[in-house]
């Protein structure tokens, strides 16, 4: 028995090929006990595997890390976490390999920070694993990181590892070995033959070698095994791998191709992984290594010692991160106080400032989310934020708190929102589930040409060293998959191009992984009677009929994204495919889309294409920035996270936003909104003229932005601009600031597509009755015509008919968004037993349940049309009353559905006229001249305006 001490998986991007959980897979497939998951220079899959091994029985994960050598010089070094501080020291590691120092350390000033952080030219790969070797066990693959390491680390924590690769070559003489690296040089055979049947090519049309690490060249064994001993260091059977099984070498070639933009049969064979490359049974292991000489270093002499020590060392290595818990940084509170006691007392003096006199009401709910957020520890988190939206009030920097954050009432009252979650009847438990740990998420919207002093604000405040933003792992879509695996087998780029537009831009395997239908689990579970009746019937039943259920064209059976895709769905009998292609998803979707008609899936170069598209289609393909997403971490945050550079300058956290969670750092989500910005703009640009406007004591129904809602005049205005968001304002007649965040969520994909867009404006305009799912949700309902618009409304009508609490009711929201089956079945039975319990017919629950099982999957967040909805209205508000002053405002965002030209022509439609650039008048921006009263108001441009426009 052996346990592999150097996997890499897919997060080694485009060069190892399986998820974390497949690798897991195979090795309890081949009885071993334990893998360690060593990406090169990354560290990005380790939440991954720590999830997987709860699901796999068997095989314990162990943390590692494969660390290159930027200099060119060959060699790495493997390095294992045995405890808590081998973690720190693998983050801190992993991001001095990119960053050439570790970012969690503590400068002078920032001219200091950066010459440490100078980029990895300035990595020294001894030096640093010497200074950080606590907590590690280290595997070298060449004998000059053998020799430069030993007595320079602990010997029993040292060892030189010796893969298949290394026992299959031999020490060329010394005639033939010439200098000292040329040995570990590529060969320039070329790999395509044995990947993919392809052709082979001369040398002199071979690609150079690339810049990017490249799975590290074997060394002789006989030149590791004379350097473990001139070391006296232990030897150790490590074998290289980049696959769970022999049969993914295509697609490594295919994604080594994809990495470096060439083709796949021009690769030299020193960039791919020196084969065998895949998990190998321990029979076939203990063959292998049944005549390499034993060198056992520091420890006891053992048969086939080499092999046996990696149990020892894996038995070591007994690190596993901590999922699920939360860290705070460090809050700043008076002698005696609590971040609860500070938090309640700010949100109860909001309170009385937002609502006079006080009410009852809002003193119980005010009571009930702190007691909550309290229980849950979230207290600190409140108070985080805080100080940051504090921080942009003092500076007059435009912020709003969107999203789910608008369903709480503690936010409103500290003014981290600005929509009245008892006005709007919002539900808390859509933001903070006291029946869940997850993290409550605060996002904060900021003018973005000030969004920049909110970042140098929060990294000023607590330190460069514990704060970071968020990077993003995109991975491949259909699209993409198809395309970048075409080109790397050779088809020519109009071909692939052509082909890969006719696939869905998105598409989730949500239902080909094996999720069921929410919608026929009540006839699973033997439940369903008349629940599954035809849509005529149903829809002659006025105590069950629903605005979704009457729109013609809609049923359970036919409600996008709630059936997997199988042979003739969307109307199109699927094309018989040919043996090689069952099962493959990427081949289904062309053999069902019409536009794909024609598609030569018979072309033994198309087959090889989709099955290598096929298994790429969802793999991490690169890193990038999050838009607004910052960590800050209680200590030096490589603590906590590996740390890179962005390809913009600043410094990210290694992980995604969920991986940042799971290890327990707090995420908050600073975004830039050009629409906060423009209402800035123009309402300073009004209080320069002498005129003051208050946003948010506007009248919510004012006669003149009605009339320019109901004529769809909203070009310009933030999320009502677009032609079918005008055109629905027109439909529904909107008038008021409750239609427009009416429109902003059913203008929405889930709604839009679903039909209740359609059963709402035929209801608005009396063209159907008005009539809700059930009689005791008449009142619920009012207000959207029976529509179920929000997935807050599926939790109401969960409390309302069945007797769950709030809590529960978002569970069942989730697990129906989220397809998650396992749930589903449960609750479902919940839910009829409830609404029985409460009275109702079952014949009536199951209707209702058939009909919240179809909606909850593509409902809109309230809270978040709320947020959006009052800024869309009060950009129309502006437009309509100061319509030069707010184009201008609007022109100088950058921003907009519309080309420029298309702004300056409505600006002339609304009667204001266009000034040319004036050297004597123009300004570093769009300039207005004029008020509201002024008959002649202008707007000025500015040269670096198209001249067109001008």
């Amino acid at each position: 028995m052996y346990v592999p001490l150097r996997v890499h998986g897919h997060h080694s991007l485009l060069t190892g090929v399986d998820a974390p959980r497949t690798l897991l897979e195979r090795a309890a497939e081949l009885g071993l006990p334990a893998l360690a998951l060593t990406d090169v220079d990354a560290l990005s899959g380790v939440v991954d595997l720590a999830r997987a091994a709860q699901k796999v029985a068997g095989v314990r994960p162990i943390f590692g890390l494969e660390l290159s050598d930027p200099s060119g010089l060959p060699g790495r070094v493997v390095a294992l976490a045995r405890d808590a501080q081998g973690w720190r020291n693998l983050c801190r590691l992993a991001s001095a390999r990119r960053l050439g120092g570790d970012p969690g350390e503590r400068d002078a000033d920032a001219r200091a920070r950066d010459a440490r952080l100078a980029g990895e030219h300035a990595f020294r790969l001894v030096d640093e694993v010497v200074t950080h070797q606590a907590g590690l066990v280290l595997l070298v693959d060449h004998p000059r990181l053998v020799l430069e390491l030993a007595g320079r680390v602990d010997e029993r924590e040292l060892f030189v590892a010796i893969s298949p690769a290394s026992l299959a070559l031999r020490r060329a003489s010394g005639r033939e070995r010439g200098p000292r690296n040329a040995a570990h040089a590529p060969s320039i055979r070329s790999a395509g033959l044995d990947a993919f049947d392809l052709p082979r090519r001369s040398a002199d049309e071979l690609l150079a070698m690339p810049k990017t690490p490249a799975p590290e060249p074997a060394v002789p064994a006989q030149d590791l095994v004379e350097a473990a001993r001139a070391a006296g260091v232990a030897t150790l059977a490590v074998p290289d791998v980049y696959l769970a099984n022999a049969a993914g070498w295509p697609d490594h070639v295919a994604r080594v191709a994809i990495k470096h933009n060439a083709l796949a049969e021009d690769l030299p064979e020193g960039w791919l992984a020196p084969r065998p490359a895949h998990l190998l049974p321990a029979a076939e292991m203990h063959a292998l290594y049944a005549d390499l000489p034993e060198v056992a270093g520091p420890f006891l002499r053992t048969e086939h010692g080499a092999l046996e020590r990696t149990l020892a060392v894996a038995d070591r290595c007994r690190f596993e991160p901590e999922l699920g818990g939360t860290v705070f940084p460090t809050i700043e509170l008076a002698p005696g106080e609590t971040p609860y006691s500070r938090l309640a007392s700010l949100a109860f003096a909001g309170a009385s400032t937002r609502y006079r006199p006080l009410k009852p009401e809002v003193v119980r709910r005010l009571e009930y989310e702190l007691t909550t957020i309290e229980r849950l520890g979230f207290a600190s988190y409140f108070l985080l934020v805080l100080q940051i939206a504090d921080f942009a009030r003092e500076r007059g920097i435009p912020h709003v708190g969107r999203g789910s954050a608008a369903d709480s009432l503690v936010a409103y009252c500290l003014r981290l929102t600005d929509a009245d979650p008892l006005r709007y009847r919002l539900t808390f438990e859509r933001f903070l589930n006291p029946a869940r740990r997850d993290r409550p998420d605060i996002d904060l919207d900021f003018c973005w040409r000030r969004r920049d002093e909110v970042l140098e604000h929060v990294y000023g405040l607590f330190g460069p060293e514990r704060t970071a933003m968020i990077a993003t792992l995109a991975t491949c879509g259909v699209r993409a998959a198809f395309r970048e695996s075409a080109l790397a087998l050779g088809v020519p780029p109009a071909e692939a191009n052509r082909w890969s537009r006719r696939l869905p831009l998105h598409w989730t395997r949500a239902h080909a992984a094996g999720d069921e239908d929410p919608g026929g689990i009540a006839a699973d579970l033997g439940l369903a009677g008349p629940a599954r009746a035809s849509s005529a019937s149903t829809s002659t039943r006025t105590s069950v009929g629903s605005s979704a259920a009457s729109a013609p064209g809609f049923s359970p059976a036919n409600a996008p994204g709630l059936h997997s895709a199988a042979p003739g769905a969307h109307g199109n009998a699927a094309r018989t495919l040919p043996p090689v292609l069952a099962g493959n998803r990427i081949a289904e979707l062309f053999a069902r889309t019409p536009e794909a008609r024609g598609f030569p899936f018979d072309d033994p170069r198309l087959q090889r294409v989709l099955q290598a598209a096929d298994r790429l289609t969802g793999a991490p393909r690169h890193y990038g920035l999050h838009p607004g997403g910052v960590v800050v971490a209680p200590g030096p945050i490589t603590d906590f996270v590996p740390c890179q550079r962005a390809a913009k300058g600043p410094i990210v956290a290694q992980f995604d936003k969920d991986a940042v969670e799971a290890v327990g750092l707090v995420k908050m989500d600073l975004l830039g909104n050009r629409a906060l910005t423009t209402l800035d703009d123009c309402v300073r640009s009004l209080a320069r003229a002498g005129i003051a406007v208050d946003l948010e004591t506007i009248p919510e129904d004012d006669p003149k932005t009605a009339r320019t809602l109901r004529e769809g005049r909203t070009v310009g205005c933030f999320q009502i601009e677009s032609p079918g968001m005008r055109n629905l304002l027109q439909q529904i007649g909107a008038r008021t600031m409750d239609d427009v965040i009416q429109a902003v969520a059913l203008i929405r994909p889930g709604p839009a597509g679903s039909g209740m867009k359609d059963a709402y404006v035929r209801r608005y305009r009396g063209l159907e009755p008005r009539h809700a799912p059930h009689p005791r949700l008449e009142e619920l309902l009012w207000d959207t015509y029976g529509v179920m618009l929000y997935q807050e409304d599926v939790m109401q009508v969960a409390s309302r008919l069945a007797g769950m609490d709030l809590a529960e009711a978002d569970l069942l929201r989730r697990a129906l968004q989220k397809r998650r089956g396992f749930e589903i079945r449960a609750l479902c039975e919940r839910f009829v037993a409830g609404a029985v319990e409460e009275g109702i017919a079952r014949e009536d629950a199951l209707r209702v349940w058939d009909l919240i099982a179809n909606f909850a999957s593509f409902g809109f967040c309230k809270a978040h049309a709320v947020t959006y909805g009052r800024i869309s209205y009060r950009a129309a508000w502006l437009k309509t009353h100061f319509p030069g002053p707010y184009l201008a405002a609007f022109l100088e965002s950058d921003t907009g559905y519309y080309d420029a030209r298309v702004y300056v022509e409505e600006a002339r439609r609304l009667g204001v006229p266009i000034q040319p650039p004036d050297v004597n008048a123009s300004a570093a921006t769009r300039w207005i001249g004029g008020t509201e009263s002024d008959s002649t108001p202008y707007l000025r441009s500015v040269s670096r305006w198209p001249a067109s426009v001008a």
